[in-house]
């Protein structure tokens, strides 16, 4: 499933059961657990984790993965705080994995970006106003509790893809 598709107001997501209706304290407390949560995953995998099955990505490419998108989404809060209603551009997460080579880049440095890139999105979260918007290119007007929502699914989500890529379930 491509999370980013997706663009539920409500229920849970079938895949990693995310509630899209969390409190937004809660969806930012999930952001901020994040690298804990996934340090813990690398820490428990065994030393040569199993090859990524075919359409997925490994779990270091699903690391770095939610390091970007921590970190872009910090810049699309940091738009709703500073320039309202302004437009974020999308990316595109195969070119940067392709173009970051995520699939070379170190884990314990990964672990450490996400971090980084946890506390100044949460930061970012807790400043950015609740009736602000910002535009997406795919899923249009985002409000505060949007954009904190998207994120924090995507921190849940990737964290099962980087469970599955090291055969947990």
């Amino acid at each position: 499933m491509d999370v980013t598709k997706e663009t539920p107001r409500s229920g849970a997501c079938e895949e990693c059961g995310f509630d899209w209706t969390i409190p937004l304290e809660d969806a930012i407390g999930l952001v901020e657990a994040a690298p804990a949560r996934v340090g813990a995953l690398f820490d428990a995998a065994p030393a040569q984790p199993p090859a990524a099955a075919p359409g997925r990505w490994s779990p270091a490419s699903y690391l770095w993965h939610l390091v970007d998108v921590v970190r872009f989404g910090t810049e699309r809060l940091w738009v709703l705080t500073l320039a309202p209603g302004a437009d974020h551009p999308g990316w595109d997460q195969d070119a940067m994995a392709a173009l970051r080579r995520y699939d070379a880049l170190s884990v314990p440095v990964g672990l450490r970006a996400l971090r980084q890139a946890a506390v100044a999105w949460a930061q970012a979260a807790r400043e950015a106003p609740a009736a602000s918007t910002v535009r997406h290119p795919v899923f249009g007007e985002l409000t505060t509790g949007d954009a904190v929502r998207r994120n924090a699914h995507e921190a849940v989500h990737h964290e099962l893809d980087i469970r599955r890529g090291l055969g947990e379930s």
